[in-house]
């Protein structure tokens, strides 16, 4: 809570007459003298406050958010799957009452202990509110953030490799209103994004690639231009600038592919895409040493199209980021070659979106994907994508390495948020939901923000929509739990 105390001062004159008269016929006079006055009034600003009310404004007592019920699991019941509940509902929303000058509130919520854990009220369990407590050397949870640089200019379909060497990304053609055979060179270490003067053989969209780091070579794949469907591989050189086709080719043209390196085995792996016909869920292995080009056995969960991925190296996995199969997709796929496994994340994208790229710093553990469309929207962002540390088979988050158990995970998710006007408001009210979800992490990340509201000064509003995920630990013992979360307004 906060008070801003603010004074409004309003002066008028106050004219005092003076009369003076002469009765019976006497002889009369009079005389007019004027004096002003100040009137002075101190207007101060009310307090900001923050309440839960019900369907007629008027404050609930008590109130509860309620999860859906989940099920006894003998394995991690992940965010993705598990019991949610919605912050804000027709008959209990969160209320803003903002009768002060300031003009932006943002709101946040958190356990109200940092240390909580989800306490049963029956069966006497407990188990942890985070999925990671960074008390000890286990893992972390995946971050996503936007980056304050951007594109030369808004564009969709590109595709992107990481140099290493350089720390330079480089981002091939794409839609940007035209069929753009443009190479861009993006130094995340200066946030300089340049156009370089060597260009693919034709303009091209909808293509992926990788990076060779022994050869020093790229590899962009397939895409779509004119011509049709293409099954081309292209070889581009960043210090010489050349670029040649080579003569093997993918098994059919395809297009909105997406692909990574396997740096320890000198191989590329392009995922999914579509060739005309629809989506397609196929894995490709590429061996540019051997020229040779093989169909896997394991196929991605379903088929889909304008994808993005990269490959971490550390974990020796692949993370192959949203797409298209029917709908729009906010998912986020790990892919262990190795193992052929393919799990969906439970961490996603700031929002659902195709057409992106992606490149990984091996440097600083980082993910960048560029770009991409959002509905009818291109979107000129740069997302930051920070990838767990490690996780259990089933995608659920492991526990930190000290002394409890393994843990579930509480997101806060604030898609969708938005407000009504129920009193006042000097302006229009503007509302803008934080970009991402958060995962709240017991004794680290106590606080998740949820929503800033701008022209918010003398202010009333209902807030809307707003979602908590819950992941459940594998076996966790039946019966009702509960813990204690604050909201906040600043």
């Amino acid at each position: 809570m906060i008070e801003i105390s603010q004074t409004r001062n309003w002066s008028h004159s106050v004219v005092a007459a003076l009369l003076l008269t002469a009765l019976s016929g006497l002889i009369f006079s009079s005389s007019l003298h004027a004096e002003n006055a100040t009137g002075s009034q101190t207007i101060t600003d009310g307090a900001l406050s923050l309440d839960y009310v019900d369907g007629s404004n008027v404050s609930v007592p008590s109130p509860t958010l309620a999860f859906s019920n989940a099920t006894f699991s003998y394995t991690c019941t992940s965010t993705a799957s598990g019991p949610t509940a919605q912050i804000n509902t027709g008959t209990r929303r969160l209320q803003i009452d903002n009768p002060t000058a300031n003009a932006s509130v943002s709101v946040s919520m958190g356990q109200t202990n940092g240390t909580d854990t989800w306490a049963a009220t029956v069966a006497g369990s407990t188990y942890r509110f985070d999925g990671n407590d960074n008390g000890g050397s286990g893992s972390s949870n995946g971050s996503v953030t936007t980056k304050t640089e951007t594109l030369p200019s808004a564009r969709s379909l590109t595709s992107a490799i990481w140099n290493p060497t350089t720390g330079k990304a480089y981002i091939f053609g794409g839609n940007a209103g035209n069929i753009s055979n443009q190479i861009i060179e993006y130094t995340p270490s200066t946030g300089l994004a340049i156009t370089k003067s060597e260009t693919l053989p034709s303009g091209r969209y909808a293509t992926s690639a990788v990076w060779d780091g022994t050869t020093g070579r790229a590899y962009v794949f397939g895409g779509y231009n004119n011509d049709g469907y293409l099954d081309q591989i292209i070889e581009y050189t960043p210090s010489t600038g050349s670029v040649i086709t080579k003569s093997e080719k993918l098994p059919s043209g395809r297009y909105a592919s997406s692909a990574m390196w396997n740096p320890s085995i000198g191989k590329a792996y392009i995922f999914g895409g579509s060739d005309g016909s629809g989506y397609l869920n196929q894995i490709v292995e590429y061996t540019p040493s051997a020229g040779t080009v093989t169909t896997k056995a394991e196929t991605m969960p379903s088929g889909r199209f304008a994808t993005s991925a990269f490959w971490n190296d550390t974990t020796s996995k692949a993370y192959i980021f949203g797409g298209y199969n029917g709908t729009t997709i906010n998912q986020i796929i790990e892919y262990n070659p190795g193992t052929g496994s393919v799990i969906p994340r439970t961490e996603t994208l700031p929002s659902a979106r195709t057409d992106t790229s992606a490149i990984w710093n091996s440097s600083s553990g980082k993910a960048y994907i560029f770009g991409g469309n959002e509905g009818s929207i291109l979107l000129n962002q740069i997302v930051e994508y920070t990838p767990p540390t490690s996780s259990t088979s089933d995608g659920c988050q492991t526990d930190g390495g000290d002394t409890d158990t393994v843990t579930g995970n509480m997101l806060a998710d604030p898609t969708g948020m938005s407000g009504t006007t129920v009193a006042g408001c000097v302006n229009t009210a503007t509302y803008t939901p934080n970009a991402s979800a958060t995962n709240l992490v017991e004794g680290t990340t106590t606080s998740a923000s949820l929503l800033t509201m701008g022209n918010a000064q003398s202010c009333k509003v209902n807030i809307s929509g707003g979602t908590l995920r819950q992941s459940i630990p594998a076996g966790q013992t039946p019966g009702t739990y509960t813990i204690g979360l604050t909201f906040t307004a600043v």
